[in-house]
């Protein structure tokens, strides 16, 4: 058989992407800080755009909140040190990148929150130039930022004290039994010399499990994206927030010689560029409004009476009933939060799968949470809990859920490993025994 070759012709239909939906997609992704970033910079660079901030407002008028706010110190926080760092460091472009990236990662107590596969994906990098980041990011101060358990965290700071890393990493695995002082069985468990272990043990007192949490919280730059408000009983009032963000203005007598202009000029791409970015905004503020409505209809309850009242709901169910596209919903709730009755929710926290049975009663996931938050919480030292009976617990209160489930959702609450936890009860009882003996 013989085979040719040639040039055909043949139509394809195919959705693309105009710069103007780029545009509103992105900006219904970003947060209110980040959003406040592109405007700054979107002002710089645009002569047709500016912002407009409202000044304070005069002495004999400003509330002693507003006072405070003009005049607090700004305390640096875990990661604007760590990025300090990182910024005299000679790293490679990309290694850089990552270590950047994973610095805006952690938790307020300094451990790694994403993984580093996790991290590659997100900013288009192979996941050896992530590690490659992670190093450097674990090479800053404070010893132990960038752990991702506690093992690691104690590890790194015991390098730094001078135990070979070997030592180190072996001695780890085997904290309960330093902390017991059972020598003899952790030196045969390791192969560890007993004098070895010994340094180590008489360094625990010196090791932080929580290297970030001498810092400040990492500060809120933005006021919550929506506020709802119950005044004296009444129906509900939704207000999007702009809080301390700038207004967009167009330069008007700009803004007509752009539209005059041919479509291949500067003036006119900057023309486009700013009324697609108001429009973006507009229908930004728009669609927060309908899905926050939404949401304080559905779930009412949760309103009321707290976060055990949140009832089971999904993105596309949300969507189904707005008549929007369900990945138009995840864009629209991302990094946004909600402020209600003093505090702050993320919208995310509204959305939950059905956990219980399909008929009667169900909770949602941020109730189950909410249930394994206060398990944990009345734990006794000596009697910690493990995932397997948290479930049973829940199994036993109607939530039947599995093992790895709690484990997830755990995570997400930042709760340690019950064996993680058992480690952190027994160096705190050490700890207190070496001060009291002391």
């Amino acid at each position: 058989m013989r085979h040719r070759e040639g040039l055909t012709l043949r139509q394809q239909q195919r959705l693309t992407l105009t710069p103007e939906m780029r545009t509103t997609l992105s900006v219904l992704r970003m947060s209110a800080a980040a959003l406040e970033e592109l405007l700054v910079r979107q002002a710089e660079e645009n002569p047709i755009l500016s912002l407009r901030r409202p000044g304070p407002p005069p002495a004999a008028q400003a509330t002693a909140y507003e006072v405070a706010l003009d005049t607090t110190v700004a305390e640096v926080s875990l990661g604007d040190h760590l990025r300090a760092q990182l910024g005299l460091m000679s790293l490679a472009p990309p290694v850089h990148q990552a270590a950047l990236a994973l610095s805006w990662s952690l938790t307020e107590t300094g451990y790694l929150d994403s993984t580093p596969a996790e991290i590659a994906q997100e900013c288009a990098l192979d996941e050896a130039t992530v590690l490659l980041g992670l190093a450097a990011l674990q090479g800053c101060e404070p010893v132990g930022v960038g752990a991702r358990s506690l093992a690691e965290c104690l590890r790194l700071q015991l390098v730094d004290k001078g135990i070979a890393p070997a030592v180190a990493a072996r001695a780890t695995e085997v904290l309960d039994l330093l902390v017991g002082s059972d020598v003899a069985r952790a030196a045969r468990r390791t192969g560890i010399p007993a004098e070895d272990l010994g340094a180590v043990i008489r360094l625990l007192p010196e090791l932080s499990p929580y290297p970030g949490q001498r810092f400040s919280p990492t500060p809120q730059v933005s006021a919550p994206d929506v506020a709802v408000h119950f005044p004296d009983g009444a129906g509900p009032e939704i207000r999007v927030l702009r809080g301390r963000q700038s207004d967009l203005a167009l330069d008007p007598e700009l803004m007509a010689a752009a539209r005059r202009e041919a479509a291949d000029t500067a003036l006119a791409r900057y023309g486009a560029e700013a009324e697609a970015l108001h429009r973006a905004l507009g229908y930004r503020a728009n669609a927060l409004e309908r899905i926050v409505a939404f949401l304080v209809d559905y779930q009412s309850g949760f309103f009321r009476e707290g976060g055990a009242a949140m009832r089971p709901l999904t993105r596309e169910v949300l969507a189904a009933r707005l008549g929007l596209h369900a990945a138009t919903v995840g864009r629209a709730v991302a990094d946004k939060t909600l402020a209600h009755a003093g505090g702050v929710i993320p919208l995310s926290a509204f959305f939950s799968a059905r956990l219980g049975p399909e008929t009667g009663a169900a909770t949602s996931a941020y109730g189950v949470q909410s249930r394994i938050a206060a398990l944990v919480a009345a734990e006794s030292e000596d009697a910690v809990l493990t995932d397997g009976e948290i479930a049973q617990r829940l199994k036993k209160e109607g939530v039947d859920i599995a093992r790895r489930t709690v484990a997830k959702y755990r995570g997400c609450l930042n709760i340690p490993s019950s064996y993680d936890r058992k480690r952190l009860n027994a160096a705190a009882r050490m700890r207190g025994r070496m001060i009291s003996s002391g």
